[in-house]
């Protein structure tokens, strides 16, 4: 396989947040997204945010970056409750 071809396939792969009423606000994929894309654990400096609801405090919301959620695959492995899941980026068809 070219080079070329594994990268597009790679592409053609995306992190979505498809559970977040799952997500306990632990932090883990917070830490370890920013960790992946610059060396250096930070809150604030991730390209995935988690914040409590307005409506439910109980509840969180889960954000990915759009322009990141291609390199961030391996964040699917990281959250204990399964929040993420890799899917098909339609967009690249």
């Amino acid at each position: 396989m070219s080079r070329f071809s594994l990268v597009k396939c790679k592409a053609m792969l995306k992190l979505e947040a498809t559970k977040p009423e799952c997500c306990t606000g632990c932090g883990l994929c917070i830490i370890y997204a920013s960790t992946l894309l610059t060396d250096a654990p930070s809150l604030s400096n991730s390209p995935i945010k988690v914040v409590r609801t307005l409506e439910k405090p109980e509840e969180f919301s889960v954000q990915v970056d759009e322009a990141k959620k291609h390199e961030l695959l391996a964040i699917n492995e990281v959250c204990p409750e399964g929040v993420f899941e890799i899917v098909s980026d339609d967009n690249d068809k």
